[in-house]
């Protein structure tokens, strides 16, 4: 006999952490819509909201590095994730901040997706940051591995 529980799908729980896309052709927004169609239980981190339509990004505001790993620690602690998607989060300080928090948590399954350009091929931020960037990219690299 098949119990109840047994034929009820669990639908996989995936996170983005990204930026909000005002025109909602990309970032969480698109994220959130693509893993619904397929299914899966979409959790999100806010790293950015940004002013943006289809011609350019006229302007961003970024979440405080606080903020953004007190929303981590919220999901991770509560609903975990089975995979995590980053997206566009633009400041060394908020890098470092999620770094630290995927580590802690010992999350598994990332993919990294740094947004370095627009679809224009514009830089997003700072050579700094895009540097700082690939150091810790880099290093999650490493640490994934040794799991």
């Amino acid at each position: 006999m098949v119990q109840e529980s047994d034929s009820v799908h669990v639908p996989p729980k995936l996170l983005t952490i990204a930026g909000s896309d005002s025109g909602g052709a990309a970032g969480l927004q698109a994220d959130l819509r693509t893993w619904a169609v397929l299914g899966a239980y979409g959790l999100s981190v806010l790293t950015a909201v940004t002013a943006q339509n289809s011609v350019s990004v006229q302007s961003v505001q970024y979440m405080s590095p606080e903020f953004v790993a007190d929303q981590m620690e919220a999901v991770l602690t509560d609903y975990g994730a089975a995979a995590i998607k980053t997206g566009f989060i633009g400041q060394t300080d908020l890098i470092i901040t999620i770094s630290a928090k995927l580590q802690q948590h010992r999350c598994q399954n990332i993919v990294i997706d740094p947004v370095l350009v627009n679809h224009r091929g514009q830089p997003m931020f700072a050579d700094a940051v895009r540097i700082h960037y690939c150091v810790i990219c880099c290093r999650w690299l490493i640490w994934l591995r040794l799991i």
